[in-house]
């Protein structure tokens, strides 16, 4: 039986251009899509390192992690990692309203671990559609160096509100930042305390 791939029917969607290499931004907006898709299987990803994040706007979907498939519907939101192989589908029939969003670039990946997202299903709210149609604009607005910036910065500024949205992830992230800012205090400090003090007075 031939394979059924989605296909977007209608709606809008950016995306830089393919022959760009990613290594201008160590996170950077690829992609951004809002529309009504056909049932079916989804095409992998062209690109080994794209993160992707998709929400359900009316309808069902389904991703597979793991070997374990998991529906995600409105108030939800799906994650994929580029080291995790992954499939997605498109359920509803006959389609479904969804919207997503695909980051790259040299540190996309380790940047989503780092606010403690893992790949699955979590739950969040409603779509951010008015986000998403905002990344488009960005997209498509300004190709230059400061334009992909801007765009880059909805891109995790939304990453952020992902892993906000799942109270453990949440509390991960926090944990990270703290750890990440003693660490970072810490050396200092430890130099310090090892100065005699009459030699500092001295230097003063």
């Amino acid at each position: 039986m031939p394979q059924i791939y989605a296909q977007l029917l209608d709606g809008v969607r950016a995306e830089r251009p393919r022959t760009e290499v990613p290594d201008k931004l160590p996170v950077e907006l690829r992609s951004a899509v809002r529309g009504r898709i056909s049932p079916g299987r989804f095409r992998p990803p062209w690109a080994k390192r794209i993160v992707l994040i998709k929400w359900v706007i009316e309808g069902s979907a389904a991703i597979r992690v793991a070997g374990r498939r998991i529906v995600f519907r409105p108030g939800d939101v799906a994650v994929h990692v580029p080291s995790l192989p992954h499939e997605f589908w498109q359920l509803g029939d006959p389609s479904s309203d969804m919207c997503w969003f695909s980051t790259d670039g040299p540190l996309a990946e380790e940047f989503v671990h780092t606010l403690g997202l893992r790949p699955g299903v979590y739950e969040f709210g409603p779509a951010p559609v008015a986000r998403i149609d905002e990344m488009t604009r960005a997209l498509q607005a300004d190709t230059s160096l400061d334009g992909r910036r801007a765009a880059s910065l909805l891109a995790i500024r939304m990453l952020y509100d992902v892993a906000a949205s799942d109270t453990v992830v949440y509390v991960m992230a926090a944990v990270v930042v703290a750890i990440v800012a003693m660490v970072s205090s810490w050396a200092p400090a430890r130099s310090a305390t090892r100065v005699d003090p009459a030699i500092a007075l001295r230097a003063e």
